[in-house]
């Protein structure tokens, strides 16, 4: 899966467009058209911050960042206000089970980003898996320099950001190498560090390139891209958004499973 929770993806859609239907119901309870509802706001900042403070927190749970946290507790806590008191001065337009109902579905959210699964994601950039770079699978010969050694293996998938290489001997995790390698007319000399050991695999070993130069950035930037037009098998593999989301649909109605993002086995190994 290459987007986002689909969870994550219609929270974010359905608040940042919830200034739409918000005004539509208050213009229709009021009595009054679109436009003299807006005509009523006494000031610039209460239409502005109706205007544009759920869409910010639409933004802030859609870009699963640290500071998203903080800026949609703090929408929220704003909406439960506002709707206090629109509740305490219009309480003849605005019926009981509205506001009651408005105040259970913000606090059910609420609760949703509490939940440790999903508050992870937002504090911990290793477990946004749909950010790792895509890895292509090749076979190239690679030389380790370990420790003043020269140590030979095979690079086994390659993305921008580092290789799965199986050695020809066991090497200690983690560890600060170079590695030197030839892949689709690229060669390559770069720095690195061994992060993992595949478990599967007793000498095969995950490498995340490290203090890397503009050139060679762009030019690992230029040979995934010229690996990905040739066809080159690649994980994971491209999947059509719809096919993807009717995929989520049906596990998250038949089994409840994909409504909390569920973190994939090779990232809850790191994360340990």
């Amino acid at each position: 899966m290459r987007t986002r929770p689909w969870p994550i993806v219609i929270l974010a859609i359905l608040y940042f467009f919830a200034p739409f239907p918000n005004f539509l119901i208050s213009a229709h309870l009021s009595g009054v058209g679109l436009r003299a509802y807006f005509h009523g706001f006494q000031n610039w900042w209460d239409l502005l911050s109706s205007l544009l403070l759920f869409p910010l927190a639409g933004i802030a749970i859609f870009k699963v960042r640290r500071w998203s946290y903080p800026v949609f507790v703090g929408v929220m806590a704003w909406g439960f206000w506002v709707s206090a008191e629109s509740f305490m001065h219009y309480r003849q337009i605005f019926p009981i089970f509205l506001f009651t109902l408005v105040y259970l579905v913000n606090l059910a959210v609420v609760g949703y980003f509490l939940i440790p699964a999903v508050r992870e994601v937002y504090f911990n950039a290793r477990l946004r898996w749909w950010e790792s770079h895509p890895r292509y699978e090749v076979d190239a010969s690679a030389t380790l320099r370990v420790d003043g050694k020269e140590i030979q293996g095979k690079i086994r998938n390659i993305s921008v950001g580092g290789i799965f290489l199986e050695a020809n001997q066991s090497l200690e995790v983690p560890k600060d190498v170079e590695v030197k390698f030839d892949v689709h007319r690229y060669s390559f000399d770069l720095s690195g560090k061994l992060l993992y050991i595949n478990p599967q695999m007793s000498q095969g070993y995950g490498v995340q390139f490290t203090d890397l130069k503009f050139s060679q950035k762009r030019d690992l930037k230029r040979m995934v891209k010229e690996l990905d037009k040739a066809g080159v098998r690649r994980r994971p593999e491209v999947q059509d958004w719809k096919e993807n989301f009717q995929a989520w649909a049906k596990q998250a109605f038949t089994s409840g499973k994909g409504i909390v993002p569920e973190i994939p086995e090779n990232l809850r190994r790191k994360k340990g």
